[in-house]
């Protein structure tokens, strides 16, 4: 039964839904992200400065204070980009929109540009049903797991997911989070990343992350994901099951907890409608060529120089990077630009026995 809950619960954990057909075919995928996962040394926020800098010494602007008002679009060709209370980012050679196809088509560039078609498909994008609650914590003492007793390797796992003891506690989650309710039938994931990488805690201290499934929409208000006595309830509801597993965490081991609510992410990030963690369902209409739609599946889009990249495109989210890779090559072909970088071999190979 535990090992039924754990395949089940790896293989929704990246936004599947478990009543969903039709979508086995990722399970090859969500068994190998399980088997390896990845932790960033001095934490994931490394990487992102690393890839900030590299842009930007390359040339790339940052203008993170300003909103969007529109994608400027001119005899059915996008100009440029429109910030709001900002200048006007005009295009050399198009604009690539890396946020979900609601907001770009819908919002930005707006339905008296688009095709009826169009605009009833783009409103027919279906979203996940759940989002992510993660509880930060600052740690006196590493958890001491009862079940280390009998197999040390447990204190050295990077991942714990807690509070399944079958397939069927994993299913009474699935159905709280689809009735908007939230309570102590919620189990998680969490990991201690200082075990593996001390930096990320002073000495002798560590770092804990508690990652659980929750619904955007609760019964009572989404608004109470905004409310901090709601959310340090709800982390400490959920470090007490932790607590139940690794008797130690204790309000005395937590020295401090943040918590990034369903409600804070969706505040937090545009890419993130409704706390969406790939800007929109894995669903049969909504994969392969019909990812976002069969409009826009070769990551160009209906208005010309307007080019669709991020999670909502093919191939999906998942962090598997090939949004981009695609939308970047959309970019150079549709403008006669030769590439500058070769095709990885895996795809050379997957090219040459036909597959795409």
């Amino acid at each position: 039964d535990k090992v039924k809950a754990l395949i089940l619960y790896i293989l929704c954990m990246w936004g599947m839904d478990p009543s969903q057909g039709g979508v086995g075919y990722l399970i090859p995928l969500y068994i190998n992200r399980a088997s390896n996962y990845r932790l960033v040394v001095h934490g994931s926020h490394g990487l992102a400065a690393a890839l900030t800098r590299d842009f930007m010494q390359h040339g790339g602007k940052i203008f993170s204070p300003y909103g969007i008002d529109e994608i400027v679009i001119e005899d059915g060709r996008a100009k440029g980009v429109q910030l709001n209370g900002g200048p006007l980012l005009k295009a050399k050679m198009g604009v690539v929109s890396t946020i979900d196809p609601q907001q770009t088509f819908l919002n930005l560039v707006g339905e008296k540009h688009l095709e009826q078609d169009f605009v009833e498909s783009t409103k027919g994008w279906l979203w996940e049903h759940w989002g992510l609650l993660g509880i930060h914590m600052c740690l006196l003492d590493l958890p001491q797991f009862i079940s280390a007793q009998n197999n040390p390797d447990v204190a050295r796992a990077l991942i714990h997911v807690i509070g399944y003891e079958s397939a069927e506690d994993f299913m009474s989650h699935q159905e709280m989070i689809a009735g908007g309710d939230f309570d102590d039938r919620a189990g998680f994931n969490c990991c201690f990343p200082t075990i593996h990488d001390p930096s990320q805690a002073p000495a002798g201290k560590h770092t804990g992350i508690i990652s659980c499934m929750a619904p955007y929409n609760l019964n009572g208000g989404k608004e109470n994901w905004l409310k901090w006595k709601f959310k340090e309830e709800t982390a400490w509801m959920l470090i007490n099951k932790l607590a139940k597993y690794a008797p130690n965490i204790t309000e005395i081991v937590v020295r401090d907890v943040f918590v990034a609510s369903p409600g804070d992410v969706a505040n937090k990030f545009l890419d993130m409608v409704g706390v969406s963690i790939k800007q929109g369902q894995y669903h049969p209409l909504q994969m392969g060529y019909l990812r976002p739609n069969e409009y826009c599946s070769t990551h160009r889009s209906p208005i010309k120089s307007l080019y669709m990249g991020g999670a909502c495109t093919y191939p999906g989210g998942t962090v598997l990077l090939g949004s981009g890779y695609l939308a970047a090559d959309a970019v150079v072909e549709e403008n006669g630009i030769e590439k500058w970088w070769q095709e990885p071999d895996y795809v050379k190979a997957a090219r040459e026995k036909g597959y795409f």
